[in-house]
């Protein structure tokens, strides 16, 4: 299965499933584990609704490509060079003084020590998610740039998928949390997306994945998501600090 081909399948699969189950279910069932999301009108409940909905999404595809043993077998889905698990670590510690200095904003003691977090916890989390199971197919780069929202209907589409992976599911939800979100919306609901993307894992047919594994492991892939916006910024040689970028809004949405 090459990437063109696997893309179709998936964009077919998905959209088949969205029709019988995103539209008629996720309003009333969304709204009866958040009740903002059945009123949803102010701005911040609307981009709530929306990171809500984009949860929903993936919980179809990674439902849809659940321990998939003809993608556990892929080769060319396997992360290579400084994004490959096992690389990971050594590529953190190497871009992390240079992120640093690209950083516009005071580097205060609390990057500081999630600096030091990173490093003791990076390793055992790339390993954990990316090789052992249960996994799945997922984007592996969720973030506002690589989605749109239907204009009728709110259909959530993913475009650039060079990133794409067999791994734990959490990965991509962790990514589109910690980074859509400024801490203090994303601390008071945190726990509800969390559930609520577990409910439609178990709504599309998994059922050997606990709630307790899926917190867990999202707390595993917080690691990750701050680690690889360190390592892509401070080893891009063409990125220079300036006051506004991306990286300085980014990176502190990401503590706990």
């Amino acid at each position: 299965m090459n990437c063109c081909r696997l893309a179709h399948q998936c964009r077919r699969r998905i959209v088949t499933t969205a029709t019988s189950i995103l539209r008629p279910v996720s309003p009333s069932w969304c709204s009866r584990i958040w009740p903002a999301l059945a009123t949803a009108t102010a701005s911040r409940d609307v981009q709530l609704m929306r990171s809500a909905r984009v949860l929903l999404t993936l919980a179809m595809l990674h439902a849809t490509w659940w321990q998939a043993l003809d993608l556990a077998q892929a080769s060319w889905l396997r992360l290579r060079f400084l994004v490959a698990p096992e690389a990971m670590a050594d590529a953190f510690s190497d871009a992390w003084p240079s992120f640093l200095q690209k950083l516009s904003i005071p580097v205060t003691s609390q990057i500081s020590e999630m600096g030091h977090w990173i490093k003791q916890n990076l390793h055992n989390a790339a390993t954990t998610l990316f090789d052992s199971a249960p996994r799945t197919l997922i984007h592996n780069d969720v973030q506002a740039d690589n989605l749109f929202f239907g204009e009728v209907d709110e259909e959530v589409i993913f475009i650039d998928w060079q990133m794409a992976t067999y791994a734990r599911c959490v990965i991509d939800v962790a990514d589109w949390i910690r980074g859509q979100l400024e801490p203090e919306v994303r601390r008071t609901i945190e726990s509800q997306l969390l559930r609520l993307y577990h409910d439609a894992l178990v709504a599309n047919g998994v059922h050997d994945y606990t709630i307790e594994q899926c917190l867990a492991d999202y707390r595993l892939a917080t690691v990750l998501a701050r680690a690889r916006l360190a390592c892509a910024v401070g080893l891009s040689e063409g990125l220079h600090p300036h006051p506004g970028a991306f990286w300085d809004t980014l990176f502190p949405r990401y503590p706990d």
